[in-house]
C-alpha cells in the first residue's frame, strides 16, 4: 500500500497537446522567405540556427525571456514558460514558397514543476508567426 501511495503522483496521464502547426504558401522565392523568417524570429527572441544545408529548414533555442545574462535561469529553472519554434520551407514554383511553422510550447505550475507541454500563448501561436512573415515580405 505505501508503494501505492509513492507512485500516485507519476500515474497521471494528462493530454498533451502537441506543437501548434500553420502552414501557408508566400509569392515569393525561398530565399528571400527564409531572410523575412530569420528576421521575424530573431526581433522576437530567438537564436536561429539553419538545420540544412538545403537550407529548407530553421530552428530556433528557446525564446530568449529577459535580455540580461540570467535569461538560461528563466528558461531552464525559474521561468513558466518556454518556447521553440521549427520552420520547414518548400518551393512550389519558381517564385513561390510554401511555409510550414510549429511553435513547440513548454509551460511549468511553479518552481520545481517539470516542463511539459502547453497552451500556446498568443504572441507565440504559429499564425502570428506567419503574419508577421508576411508582412515583412509586404505581401497582402
Amino acid at each position: 500500500m505505501l508503494l501505492c501511495l509513492g507512485t500516485g503522483g507519476c500515474a497521471e496521464l494528462g493530454t498533451q497537446p502537441g506543437p501548434g502547426t500553420a502552414e501557408m504558401q508566400y509569392a515569393a522565392p525561398r530565399e528571400r522567405v527564409k531572410q523575412a523568417a530569420v528576421k521575424v524570429l530573431t526581433e522576437n527572441g530567438y537564436p536561429v540556427f539553419d538545420d540544412e544545408a538545403s537550407g529548407a529548414r530553421l530552428t530556433t533555442g528557446y525564446r530568449e525571456e529577459i535580455r540580461t545574462i540570467w535569461n538560461w535561469l528563466v528558461v531552464s529553472r525559474f521561468g513558466i514558460g518556454r518556447s521553440r519554434v521549427r520552420v520547414d520551407l518548400t518551393d512550389d514554383a519558381e517564385q513561390t514558397t510554401h511555409v510550414k511553422l510549429e511553435v513547440f510550447h513548454e509551460s511549468k505550475d511553479g518552481l520545481f514543476s517539470r516542463w511539459g507541454s502547453g497552451d500556446i500563448p498568443l504572441p507565440q501561436a504559429p499564425d502570428t508567426f506567419l503574419r508577421l512573415i508576411r508582412d515583412e515580405l509586404g505581401l497582402l
